[in-house]
């Protein structure tokens, strides 16, 4: 276990019950990736701002709102499409996982664009409210920030303080020290362990 998420622990269990997550409703949050999680949120988020005006204005309600989940199902399959090639690329070297994320991202865009091109050229969606789902993967990537606080929040964890290049030079010196400096204890000295047989 890690040493943030070791204190995150502790500071879970001296707060009290009063500030607990409730870890069963949780549960499965926590099991995702924390990155994909924020950005699907995002669409979520997004996808009811959008929502509400397209109720409001639109002239075809129903097919409009058909329409926008169209979209914002495109934009989530992309989020996971991308999520997923990204991972599995970077588990091999740099030249390697430049080309499997560049034909990843060919992939994507041409599997949108044929979408796209099928929406338009048929009569089941409007292209309009499909496209303004689509970009909701866009405005999802500038709420990420935001979702980013707000599950620190459910959590109740916080991110790590980040130290300059300075401040780690100084750290690793100081610990480089620390080991030099120690005396090797001989055997019989205390807090050594002795063979006793």
């Amino acid at each position: 276990m890690s040493e943030r998420r070791m204190t995150q622990n502790d500071e879970r269990t001296t707060a009290g019950n009063k500030d607990e997550a409730p870890e069963a409703g949780f549960r499965m949050l926590r099991s995702m990736d924390r990155t994909l999680l924020e950005l699907l949120t995002g669409v979520v988020f997004s996808g009811i701002l959008m929502l509400l005006p397209v109720l409001v204005f639109a002239k075809d309600r129903r097919m409009a709102v058909i329409s926008l989940l169209a979209g914002l199902l495109l934009a989530v399959l992309g989020i996971w499409h991308q999520y997923f090639s990204l991972n599995r690329a970077l588990d091999h070297d740099p030249e390697t996982a430049q080309k499997r994320i560049y034909s990843a991202y060919l992939v994507r865009y041409f599997s949108l664009a044929a979408a796209l091109a099928v929406i338009c050229l048929t009569d089941l969606f409007s292209p309009l409210f499909v496209f303004l789902g689509l970009f909701a993967w866009k405005t999802a990537a500038y709420l990420q920030p935001l979702d980013h606080k707000l599950y620190n929040h459910l959590f109740h964890e916080s991110d790590p303080v980040p130290v300059t290049e300075e401040e780690y030079q100084a750290s690793l010196a100081a610990a480089k020290e620390a080991a030099a400096g120690a005396p090797e204890k001989e055997p019989g000295e205390p807090g050594t362990e002795q063979n006793l047989s």
